[in-house]
């Protein structure tokens, strides 16, 4: 048994090892260091080169979003590991952004986050998340007047605007309402799930509308994504229903417990009484809910620890 450390030493926690899942598609975010939006102005070369070390690492990407502080990637890991595009993106990116701003240090905050998406449902309600995020974000009022995603590579194509055509129509056909169907119908399905999703998030927002959509028929896509994904997802880990979004919950828990506090609040680091219960009640519904130690803490921003003993 090895000597003690010295008082006040703490053990550095190793980094947690990423899966290696050559063929799972994963709903990736990297967020800039303080939150500042470093991104304006540089949009079209972000979206550049997210095409072009996907392509060098093998990935296919399905969906993007450029925002001014933060981006967006759900992309299909190919024989490479996710890092070999990720990394060298990230790297080239924080140099971009010292030279422009005449900055140095950490342009990103923390690592990037990743996450597979283990079934169809989840992988869907990814790539519509990343679509509607300039409009959930309040930049926009429709995902159309946001240049910097690729929701226009599914509506129609935009001159100017770099997106993978194999993983545009990819994605699309995640959306099949049917398994014979065209491009054409996907489409218009995409656009129907994605109104449906609009609605579901106003009431969850506590904006309830009287005219929410059904949720639109999805069979062709789940065969799809069965075909193309199934195997290498279904071998890792057991189909589950996808978790009740996060930022969903925290929202039912503030309507609940502190109507008059936003979601921005929730999530900025204070230390107030009020802010450590509401954090406190929403640690507790997520655990109850499945959700991770880990994704709670950093939907939070606040530490592992903390979220285990809550």
């Amino acid at each position: 048994m090895g000597a003690p450390h010295p008082r006040g030493h703490r053990h550095a926690m190793a980094r947690a090892r990423r899966p290696h899942l050559p063929g799972t598609p994963f709903h990736i975010t990297a967020r800039l260091q303080g939150r500042v939006p470093w991104f304006i102005g540089l949009e079209q070369i972000v979206v550049r080169w997210i095409a072009e070390y996907a392509g060098h690492a093998g990935c296919d990407v399905l969906a993007y979003a450029v925002m001014p502080n933060h981006l967006h990637i759900v992309a299909v890991q190919g024989i490479r590991p996710l890092a070999e595009f990720m990394q060298p993106l990230l790297r080239r990116l924080a140099l971009l952004i010292h030279r422009k701003h005449g900055t140095e240090g950490h342009a990103f905050q923390r690592r990037y986050y990743s996450s597979a998406c283990r079934n169809p449902e989840y992988l869907r309600n990814a790539i519509v998340y990343v679509h509607l995020n300039a409009v959930r974000a309040g930049l926009h009022d429709s995902p159309e007047q946001h240049p910097w995603s690729m929701h226009h590579a599914y509506c129609a194509p935009v001159p100017g605007i770099v997106a993978p055509e194999r993983g545009a129509i990819g994605g699309l056909r995640l959306f099949a309402p049917a398994e014979k169907t065209d491009l054409v119908q996907c489409g218009l399905n995409y656009r129907a799930f994605l109104n449906w999703r609009v609605g579901v998030d106003a009431i969850a927002e506590g904006r309830p509308r009287v005219d929410v959509p059904t949720r639109p028929v999805t069979e062709g896509g789940d065969l799809y994504w069965v075909g193309r994904f199934g195997s290498v997802c279904l071998a890792e880990r057991p189909f589950r229903p996808r978790l009740l979004d996060l930022r969903d919950l925290a929202l039912a828990v503030l309507r609940e417990v502190s109507p008059d506090m936003n979601l921005e609040l929730l999530r900025s680091g204070g230390r107030t009484r009020l802010l450590v219960a509401v954090r406190r009640q929403l640690i507790v519904r997520a655990k109850e809910n499945g959700h991770r130690h880990r994704s709670i803490a950093r939907f939070l921003w606040i530490s592992d620890v903390t979220v285990s003993h809550s």
